[in-house]
């Protein structure tokens, strides 16, 4: 029998907190049915934490915004590293969390992060909370 959480899962996300908690619960599923989690920082936590560090919202992470915002745009660039880094998630599938955004996008800034040449200092910080 479907509890009500579980039927939830299913139903239309409006925000990106609800389908946060709900990835959770399926995490929760997947490791009480076959005992194990993912292991290692995933997306989501490696975004979480940069938005913690950041005082940026997660949304804001990645979301599409960057005209007249640089510090926004270097955290974003500080998560996406993190993402290619700790990860072993595609440039796709990185893009794909963060707006829809093309590899060759995700590869040029993780690629030319020497931009930022206080990026491996703030990415050191982040790792260490995840």
């Amino acid at each position: 029998m479907e509890n009500s959480q579980d039927a939830a899962i299913g139903a239309p996300c409006a925000d990106t907190a609800t389908l946060e908690a709900r990835i959770a619960r399926l995490e929760a599923i997947i490791e009480a049915e076959f005992g194990k989690r993912p292991v290692g920082p995933t997306l989501i936590t490696i975004i979480e934490a940069t938005a913690r560090a950041s005082g940026f919202s997660y949304d804001d992470l990645i979301g599409r915004a960057r005209v007249g915002q640089p510090t926004l745009t270097k955290w974003r660039t500080v998560a996406m590293f993190l993402c290619r880094q700790k990860t072993d998630a595609t440039y796709a599938a990185i893009g794909r969390k963060f707006g829809d955004r093309d590899p060759s996008t995700i590869s040029d800034l993780v690629g030319n992060s020497d931009k930022y040449p206080d990026l491996r200092a703030i990415a050191l910080f982040i790792e260490n909370e995840l």
